[in-house]
Order: C-alpha cells, then sequence, then structure tokens
C-alpha cells in the first residue's frame, strides 16, 4: 500500500478542475483511524462536492482560518481522485499555490515509498528466516 502511494505521482497542473465561487460551508473535521488522527478543511463552494485541504499541506492552521462563509474562492481540485484542493485563491489572493501542495504531497510520497520498502524487507527477511528454521528443523529429524 505504502510503495503504490509513492508511485501514484501527483497530478498534472492541467489535470485539475478549477472550482470558483462562494464559499457555502467550511468545517474543519477530524478522522481517526487505530493508530492516528488527522484533520482536513472541507469547503462547500458553490454548488459543487465538498472539497478538503489536508493538514500535511503547507501552512493548514492558516488556511483553515482564512477561509468563512461567504468567502470568494477559486481552488485547483483533483476532482478524480479525492477532491483535494491544490491551489487556492481567495479575493484574487493566493493563499496556497499548486507548487507548495505538491511539494508536501511529493514529501509524503517519498516517506510512504520509505516505509514500504522498510516492511517489505522485514516482511521478507522474517519469511526468510522462518523458511530457513523450517529446513533446518525438517533436516534435523
Amino acid at each position: 500500500m505504502f510503495i503504490s502511494r509513492y508511485f501514484a505521482g501527483l497530478p498534472e497542473l492541467d489535470q485539475l478542475a478549477t472550482v470558483a465561487g462562494e464559499v457555502m460551508s467550511a468545517n474543519v473535521e477530524t478522522r481517526r483511524s487505530r493508530r492516528s488522527q488527522s484533520q482536513s478543511l472541507v469547503v462547500r463552494i458553490g454548488d459543487n462536492a465538498p472539497v478538503s485541504y489536508l493538514d500535511r499541506f503547507p501552512d493548514f492552521e492558516r488556511i483553515a482560518g482564512s477561509i468563512d462563509v461567504g468567502d470568494k474562492v477559486t481552488a485547483l481540485v483533483d476532482t478524480h481522485d479525492n477532491n483535494w484542493i491544490w491551489q487556492l485563491d481567495k479575493d484574487g489572493q493566493r493563499l496556497v499555490s499548486f507548487e507548495q501542495v505538491a511539494e508536501a504531497q511529493r514529501s509524503n510520497n517519498r516517506n510512504n515509498g520509505l516505509f514500504g520498502v522498510l516492511f517489505l524487507v522485514v516482511g521478507v527477511g522474517t519469511l526468510a528466516v522462518m523458511a530457513y528454521r523450517w529446513r533446518t528443523g525438517a533436516a534435523g529429524t
């Protein structure tokens, strides 16, 4: 899973959809799993599907605190996969750029790749040790 996320890559700028209009709702939501929790800013712009800005993206607190109902925003969004906000402008001013979000996601993907390789090596090593012990135990009886 970690390795597949590493190779998934990032969307190209020209693949992102532009979502513009008035903010109808903006809420910070917390998602919990067994091992961690994360937050995301979930924004509904006009009558579009909700879009999310993740807490691992740059300046999450500043971005979450600067978006209110009634604001006029323009977002570049990956509508094919996650509805993540990759660039956000408010009242003609850029709050976060595609390059900033992409670099944060590249860093996350590198970490996923490293964890994936680590788990793969540990898993294969464990299997090799078990096979060796089984083989030498079976040969000794």
